[in-house]
């Protein structure tokens, strides 16, 4: 929803409130924390804690061969990892578009913003209403965002460029929402913050690569090109996971209900696209 108000935001009134509100919005998420209870939290089962370098090094190494040897994991972190260094590079992508090719200045940019937004929101809401995450759903979600940003980079009308901005927001959260589920039900719970610290690293680490990639073609070739080859090569990545699970390389998800102490670490079962 954030994306979607900020544009009409930027729209109606100028940037500067929403970086004024954007703050504001904080003291929200502090009372929340501040109201939790802790006699309410049940943490999952936890290892030692490490208390050397060498015993963080170990941990961290203990994650990544985790992630290495469950072909499910390494699926969804590789996806995320490398379609988004290429494929959401939007505070890039945007902004360059907006003034340089659809000449629509900054309310254009911000109905552009809404325009993702909203299909995030749907994108949300769809998968949240599933009953477990599917390989199919990341799938999808990674080639209609890589579509949507190739027709985008072609377009020059600007009710065609928010449609397309519309299927981009559907794609990245049911790509990044399905991938985030995939690695939280399928690690067991002692391993899961090692896991999820890989994940983490990997989703927002990529991004400002991708972005100086994008930024550094934009400038030589101009920035259509540059969102097509973006578009282009996040396809690549999705088109060579998806051959990948077609081929039985990949095995489903825990069924652990997000894995816990005593779940395998490994994923056991075998399972189509769909699982």
């Amino acid at each position: 929803m954030g994306p979607a108000v900020a544009g009409l935001l930027i729209a109606s009134v100028g940037m500067a409130l929403c970086f004024l509100l954007n703050g504001l919005s904080y003291i929200a998420v502090i009372i929340g924390l501040l109201m939790m209870r802790d006699s309410e939290l049940v943490p999952a089962d936890r290892l030692a804690m490490p208390k050397s370098i060498s015993a963080v090094r170990e941990n961290l190494a203990e994650g990544l061969v985790y992630v290495r040897r469950t072909p499910v994991v390494l699926l969804a972190i590789g996806v995320v990892g490398l379609v988004s260094t290429f494929g959401m590079n939007f505070n890039v992508i945007l902004p360059a578009m907006a003034g340089g090719v659809l000449n629509v200045g900054p309310e254009g940019l911000g109905f552009l913003t809404t325009a993702m937004g909203l299909g995030a929101l749907i994108s949300a809401l769809v998968v949240a209403s599933l009953r477990r995450p599917m390989v199919r759903v990341l799938l999808g979600g990674a080639a209609m965002l890589s579509v949507a940003e190739i027709v985008f980079s072609a377009v020059t009308l600007y009710p065609v460029a928010l449609v397309a901005m519309f299927f981009v927001g559907i794609g990245a959260i049911a790509m990044a929402a399905t991938a985030n589920s995939l690695v939280q039900v399928t690690v067991p719970g002692p391993l899961r913050g090692r896991v999820m610290s890989v994940y983490t690293t990997v989703f927002s680490g990529s991004t400002p690569i991708g972005s100086g990639f994008t930024g550094g073609v934009a400038a030589t070739l101009g920035t259509p090109v540059s969102v097509f080859m973006d578009g282009a090569l996040a396809l690549v990545v999705t088109v060579v996971a998806a051959i990948a699970v077609l081929q039985g390389r990949v095995v489903g998800i825990g069924k652990g209900r997000g894995g816990g102490a005593d779940a395998p670490t490994t994923a056991p079962v075998r399972e189509p696209i769909g699982g």
